[in-house]
Protein backbone atom coordinates (compact mmCIF):
# COMPACT_ATOMS: atom_id res chain seq x y z
CA UNK A 1 0.00 0.00 0.00
CA UNK A 2 2.69 2.21 0.59
CA UNK A 3 4.36 1.63 -2.34
CA UNK A 4 1.27 2.36 -4.22
CA UNK A 5 0.73 5.59 -2.51
CA UNK A 6 4.33 6.84 -3.60
CA UNK A 7 3.97 6.16 -6.45
CA UNK A 8 0.52 7.28 -7.26
CA UNK A 9 1.82 10.71 -5.68
CA UNK A 10 4.67 11.06 -7.86
CA UNK A 11 3.10 10.87 -10.83
CA UNK A 12 0.47 13.18 -9.24
CA UNK A 13 3.42 15.69 -8.50
CA UNK A 14 5.09 15.10 -12.49
CA UNK A 15 1.52 16.25 -13.66
CA UNK A 16 1.56 18.96 -11.92
CA UNK A 17 5.09 19.87 -12.79
CA UNK A 18 3.92 19.78 -16.27
CA UNK A 19 1.27 22.27 -15.53
CA UNK A 20 3.55 24.43 -13.76
CA UNK A 21 6.38 24.45 -16.72
CA UNK A 22 3.92 25.13 -19.71
CA UNK A 23 1.56 28.12 -18.07
CA UNK A 24 3.82 29.51 -14.87
CA UNK A 25 7.39 29.29 -16.30
CA UNK A 26 7.75 32.72 -17.72
CA UNK A 27 6.82 34.02 -13.61
CA UNK A 28 9.26 31.30 -12.30
CA UNK A 29 12.40 33.01 -10.47
CA UNK A 30 15.56 31.39 -10.42
CA UNK A 31 18.81 31.44 -8.35
CA UNK A 32 22.15 31.52 -9.42
CA UNK A 33 22.90 28.43 -8.49
CA UNK A 34 23.55 25.15 -10.47
CA UNK A 35 23.22 21.77 -8.46
CA UNK A 36 25.50 18.29 -9.63
CA UNK A 37 25.74 15.13 -8.25
CA UNK A 38 29.46 14.71 -7.01
CA UNK A 39 28.90 14.50 -4.02
CA UNK A 40 26.07 12.54 -2.55
CA UNK A 41 24.66 12.65 0.96
CA UNK A 42 26.01 9.33 1.75
CA UNK A 43 29.03 9.60 0.97
CA UNK A 44 29.88 13.06 2.62
CA UNK A 45 28.53 11.42 5.76
CA UNK A 46 30.76 8.65 5.08
CA UNK A 47 34.00 10.80 4.72
CA UNK A 48 33.91 12.81 7.61
CA UNK A 49 32.84 9.89 9.79
CA UNK A 50 36.38 8.27 8.41
CA UNK A 51 38.91 10.38 7.90
CA UNK A 52 38.00 12.43 11.03
CA UNK A 53 36.08 9.82 13.74
CA UNK A 54 37.61 6.58 11.86
CA UNK A 55 34.04 5.31 12.00
CA UNK A 56 33.72 5.57 16.09
CA UNK A 57 31.59 8.82 16.15
CA UNK A 58 28.09 9.42 18.03
CA UNK A 59 25.68 9.93 14.54
CA UNK A 60 22.37 11.33 14.62
CA UNK A 61 20.32 11.40 11.75
CA UNK A 62 16.64 13.17 11.72
CA UNK A 63 14.49 12.20 9.36
CA UNK A 64 15.26 8.79 7.99
CA UNK A 65 12.50 7.77 5.70
CA UNK A 66 12.80 4.69 3.75
CA UNK A 67 16.58 4.52 5.11
CA UNK A 68 17.84 6.27 1.99
CA UNK A 69 21.10 6.95 3.71
CA UNK A 70 20.77 5.85 7.41
CA UNK A 71 21.44 2.52 5.50
CA UNK A 72 24.29 3.11 4.33
CA UNK A 73 26.41 5.06 7.29
CA UNK A 74 29.35 3.20 7.94
CA UNK A 75 29.83 3.42 11.52
CA UNK A 76 30.05 2.46 15.16
CA UNK A 77 27.23 4.18 16.56
CA UNK A 78 24.05 5.60 15.12
CA UNK A 79 21.39 6.54 15.81
CA UNK A 80 18.34 7.43 13.39
CA UNK A 81 14.91 9.42 14.25
CA UNK A 82 12.16 9.07 12.67
CA UNK A 83 8.34 9.00 13.23
CA UNK A 84 6.93 6.81 11.16
CA UNK A 85 9.63 4.76 9.37
CA UNK A 86 13.11 3.90 9.05
CA UNK A 87 16.19 4.37 11.76
CA UNK A 88 15.72 2.86 14.35
CA UNK A 89 13.73 5.22 17.20
CA UNK A 90 10.27 5.94 16.03
CA UNK A 91 9.93 9.36 17.44
CA UNK A 92 9.07 12.99 16.35
CA UNK A 93 12.07 15.16 16.42
CA UNK A 94 10.50 16.89 19.24
CA UNK A 95 9.75 13.73 21.30
CA UNK A 96 14.19 13.09 20.93
CA UNK A 97 15.19 15.95 22.14
CA UNK A 98 13.01 16.73 24.76
CA UNK A 99 12.34 13.40 26.41
CA UNK A 100 14.65 10.69 25.14
CA UNK A 101 17.98 11.90 24.06
CA UNK A 102 21.04 11.72 27.14
CA UNK A 103 23.76 12.05 24.44
CA UNK A 104 25.92 14.03 22.61
CA UNK A 105 26.72 13.79 18.90
CA UNK A 106 29.58 14.27 16.23
CA UNK A 107 27.63 14.52 13.53
CA UNK A 108 24.16 15.20 12.82
CA UNK A 109 22.12 15.05 9.40
CA UNK A 110 18.89 16.62 9.32
CA UNK A 111 16.78 15.79 6.84
CA UNK A 112 13.07 16.13 8.19
CA UNK A 113 10.41 18.42 7.81
CA UNK A 114 11.25 21.11 5.07
CA UNK A 115 9.40 23.62 6.81
CA UNK A 116 11.34 26.41 8.32
CA UNK A 117 10.06 26.11 12.13
CA UNK A 118 10.85 22.49 12.09
CA UNK A 119 14.18 22.83 10.17
CA UNK A 120 15.37 25.52 12.32
CA UNK A 121 13.78 23.64 15.63
CA UNK A 122 15.70 20.75 14.61
CA UNK A 123 18.80 23.00 13.56
CA UNK A 124 19.16 24.79 16.97
CA UNK A 125 18.47 21.79 19.24
CA UNK A 126 21.16 19.71 17.06
CA UNK A 127 23.78 22.89 18.25
CA UNK A 128 22.69 22.00 21.38
CA UNK A 129 23.45 18.82 21.48
CA UNK A 130 26.58 18.97 19.27
CA UNK A 131 30.15 18.15 20.61
CA UNK A 132 33.07 20.29 20.02
CA UNK A 133 34.65 20.96 16.59
CA UNK A 134 31.30 18.26 15.26
CA UNK A 135 29.60 18.96 12.22
CA UNK A 136 25.75 19.43 11.27
CA UNK A 137 24.67 18.47 7.47
CA UNK A 138 21.49 20.22 6.21
CA UNK A 139 19.58 18.79 3.26
CA UNK A 140 17.63 20.32 0.90
CA UNK A 141 18.53 24.09 1.38
CA UNK A 142 19.30 25.25 -1.87
CA UNK A 143 16.54 25.48 -3.95
CA UNK A 144 16.95 26.96 -7.51
CA UNK A 145 13.72 28.25 -8.34
CA UNK A 146 11.02 29.52 -6.50
CA UNK A 147 8.18 26.79 -7.70
CA UNK A 148 10.34 24.49 -5.77
CA UNK A 149 9.86 26.38 -2.55
CA UNK A 150 6.22 26.60 -1.77
CA UNK A 151 5.36 25.44 1.65
CA UNK A 152 2.90 23.24 0.64
CA UNK A 153 4.45 20.80 -1.85
CA UNK A 154 3.16 21.39 -5.72
CA UNK A 155 6.40 19.82 -7.45
CA UNK A 156 8.20 16.15 -7.15
CA UNK A 157 10.85 17.25 -5.08
CA UNK A 158 10.03 19.71 -2.73
CA UNK A 159 12.56 22.26 -0.50
CA UNK A 160 9.53 23.98 0.86
CA UNK A 161 11.08 26.96 2.68
CA UNK A 162 13.93 25.20 4.78
CA UNK A 163 16.22 27.42 2.68
CA UNK A 164 15.55 30.49 5.13
CA UNK A 165 17.74 28.35 7.91
CA UNK A 166 20.95 29.97 6.01
CA UNK A 167 19.60 33.35 7.07
CA UNK A 168 20.04 32.36 10.41
CA UNK A 169 23.13 30.45 9.96
CA UNK A 170 24.80 33.28 8.62
CA UNK A 171 24.76 35.48 11.46
CA UNK A 172 26.38 32.54 13.70
CA UNK A 173 29.44 33.40 15.63
CA UNK A 174 30.77 30.22 16.58
CA UNK A 175 30.30 28.07 13.54
CA UNK A 176 31.51 27.71 9.96
CA UNK A 177 29.50 27.54 7.27
CA UNK A 178 29.85 25.70 3.76
CA UNK A 179 27.91 25.61 0.84
CA UNK A 180 27.47 22.25 -1.11
CA UNK A 181 25.99 22.54 -4.48
CA UNK A 182 25.30 18.95 -4.61
CA UNK A 183 22.40 15.83 -4.67
CA UNK A 184 19.42 17.74 -3.13
CA UNK A 185 21.69 21.07 -2.17
CA UNK A 186 23.61 21.39 1.49
CA UNK A 187 25.20 23.22 4.18
CA UNK A 188 27.54 22.08 6.39
CA UNK A 189 27.92 23.30 9.95
CA UNK A 190 31.46 23.14 11.60
CA UNK A 191 30.72 23.69 15.34
CA UNK A 192 34.14 26.41 15.91
CA UNK A 193 33.53 27.50 19.37
CA UNK A 194 31.06 27.36 22.44
CA UNK A 195 27.57 28.45 20.87
CA UNK A 196 26.21 31.43 22.70
CA UNK A 197 22.42 30.43 23.09
CA UNK A 198 21.69 33.91 23.22
CA UNK A 199 22.18 34.11 19.23
CA UNK A 200 19.87 30.67 18.36
CA UNK A 201 17.10 32.77 17.50
CA UNK A 202 15.46 34.16 14.49
CA UNK A 203 12.40 36.04 13.07
CA UNK A 204 12.33 34.44 9.69
CA UNK A 205 8.31 35.95 8.59
CA UNK A 206 9.45 38.58 6.15
CA UNK A 207 11.91 36.38 4.40
CA UNK A 208 10.95 34.90 0.72
CA UNK A 209 12.59 33.30 -2.28
CA UNK A 210 13.56 36.94 -3.70
CA UNK A 211 15.60 37.24 -0.48
CA UNK A 212 17.11 33.95 -0.64
CA UNK A 213 18.14 34.64 -3.95
CA UNK A 214 20.03 37.99 -3.38
CA UNK A 215 21.95 36.21 -0.75
CA UNK A 216 23.10 33.65 -2.96
CA UNK A 217 24.10 36.04 -5.25
CA UNK A 218 25.75 38.58 -3.25
CA UNK A 219 27.46 36.60 -0.44
CA UNK A 220 30.83 34.89 -1.22
CA UNK A 221 29.91 31.60 0.63
CA UNK A 222 32.29 29.05 1.14
CA UNK A 223 31.52 25.95 -1.55
CA UNK A 224 32.46 22.15 -1.22
CA UNK A 225 32.42 20.62 -4.58
CA UNK A 226 34.66 17.82 -4.41
CA UNK A 227 36.12 15.22 -2.01
CA UNK A 228 39.38 17.36 -1.77
CA UNK A 229 37.70 20.04 -0.93
CA UNK A 230 35.70 18.25 2.05
CA UNK A 231 39.34 16.76 3.08
CA UNK A 232 40.51 20.79 3.40
CA UNK A 233 38.19 21.39 6.39
CA UNK A 234 38.97 18.44 8.13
Amino acid sequence: MNFIYRKTRSVLYLLINLVLLIFAFPFNKKANIKLHNSLKRDEIINFILEKKYKKNAKYLEIGCDLNQTFSKIDNEFNTGVDPVRGGNLKLTSKEFFENNNRETFDFVFVDGSHLIENVFYDTVQSIKNLNAGGYILLDDVLPNNLFNTFRRRVTLHSFQDAYKILFFLKELKFIKLYLIPSDHGMALIELIDNPNLNELSYDFENIDFENYVNLINNNDFEEINNLNDLLDIL
